[in-house]
Formats: structure tokens, sequence, C-alpha cells
């Protein structure tokens, strides 16, 4: 997306105003991606999951940069797909995809919530396989839209959130259940609003 897989690009030939628009959001949505910006196009519920998952990979990790990073990757990579849906330039196998995409981290939320709530539920291994479904997902939608870096972007969060050692301590270690407490209710409020 970022000026990569242009079919009109300066030297190959006459540009379209669509593509060079399209290639100007892009940038821009690049360029805008943070956090604050966020929470000018998501509700409200959202933009705090978005706060509290922020807050539990610092605390996790102990790294501000790290969760800044994670999180500014989320951002630019929901608002570069969003991008791309406004636009229309997903064929219908990469809209079938976010469908797949969609059904995927819906079914990770709602076994996440059960076991967040349930004691003694969780399995890690499920949890891995869905971040991996969901991953997998992700790159079928954006593999012939977006450049390289975007595409590290998405390793770099599934990778980060499917982690065994980071998801063992998250649902198990009482040092996070605030965090995760906040999390869960608003992922509750999501799912039962029918938007996660």
């Amino acid at each position: 997306m970022d000026d990569e897989n242009n079919n009109s690009t300066l030297g190959s030939g006459p540009m379209s105003a669509q593509s060079l628009a399209l290639r100007i959001q892009k940038k821009v949505a690049s360029k805008m991606s943070n956090k604050n910006m966020a929470k000018i196009f998501i509700d409200e519920t959202s933009g705090r999951l978005l706060d509290s998952l922020y807050k539990l990979v610092k605390e996790y990790s102990a790294n501000k940069k790290l969760a800044e990073s994670i999180l500014n990757d989320i951002i630019k990579v929901i608002v570069k797909i969003g991008i791309l849906v406004k636009n229309e330039q997903l064929s219908s196998d990469e809209i079938k995809n976010c469908d797949n995409f969609r059904q995927s981290f819906h079914l990770l939320t709602k076994s996440a919530l059960s076991f967040y709530e349930i004691e003694y539920t969780f399995d890690l291994k499920h949890l891995q396989k869905l971040l991996m479904s969901c991953k997998s997902y992700m790159h079928d939608i954006i593999r012939g839209h977006l450049t390289d870096k975007s595409k590290n972007r998405v390793d770099n969060v599934f990778n980060f959130f499917s982690e065994s050692k980071f998801l063992e301590e998250i649902f198990r270690n009482a040092k996070y259940s605030s965090i995760m407490k906040a999390i869960f209710e608003d992922a509750r409020k999501l799912v039962d609003e029918g938007l996660l």
C-alpha cells in the first residue's frame, strides 16, 4: 500500500486520478495512524479496548516503546484495510477472506472471554491456533495491496499476542487481573453489540 503494487506509477504509463487519490489516502493514513487519531474514527468502547491492550503490553513487557509499536501496528493495518474496503480495492476472494478473518476473530474473542470467565478452562494451543488462523487470513487479504513493511506489522502483532509465555502470564497471573477485566468488559460489550 505504501506505493508498492500500484498499477499506475509515474514511469509506467498514464496515471488515473483514482489511483493517485488512493495512494495519497494510503500515505496520509500511514502518517496519521496513531492512538489519538484512531479515537476520531472508532467508537468509545473500541478506543478503551485499544488503550487497555496498550497497557497490557506495556505492563507485561515493561517496554513503553514496544507497547506503542504494537498499538501503532494494529491501528495502521486496520486503517489501511479500511481504505482498501472503502475504495472497493478487494477482490471477491479477498472479501471472502475478510469474512473468514471476521469469523475467526469472533471465535478467538469468544474463546478468550470464556477462558477468562470460567476458571480452569484456559487452552493455550486453541488460542494460538485461532491467532495464527487470523494472521493467515489477514495476509491473504493484504498480500496484493500492502508493502512488506505492512506485512511485517501484521506478523509483529500476531506473533506477539500468540507467544506462549505472554498468553500464560496474562490469563494466569493475578498481576494482570484489572487490565484483563477492562479488556474483557469492553470485548464482551462489542461481542454483544455484534461489533466484534
